[in-house]
């Protein structure tokens, strides 16, 4: 672990090659792919999403009381 020099605020990590070997067998991104893609969005198209699921959410009768709960731990 050291100092990253264009910001010492920061910290480089760097992996051994035992490390390499375990992230080797991981499936998927190391992180989700959703909060990428929508990172790439323009706000436009953001707020428009937002209005369109709000639709969907109300056609499907949702439990709004279960809006906290992981999709993963459903």
């Amino acid at each position: 672990m050291a100092k990253a020099p264009e910001d010492r605020r920061n910290v480089c990590l760097k992996i051994r090659p035992e490390g390499n070997k375990v992230l080797k067998n991981v499936t998927g991104p190391f992180e989700g792919v959703l909060p990428v893609a929508l990172s790439e969005l323009r706000e436009s198209t953001l707020k428009r999403l937002d209005k369109d699921l709000s639709k969907l959410i109300v056609l499907l009768n949702a439990d709004e009381s279960a809006e906290k709960i992981l999709l993963a731990n459903s």
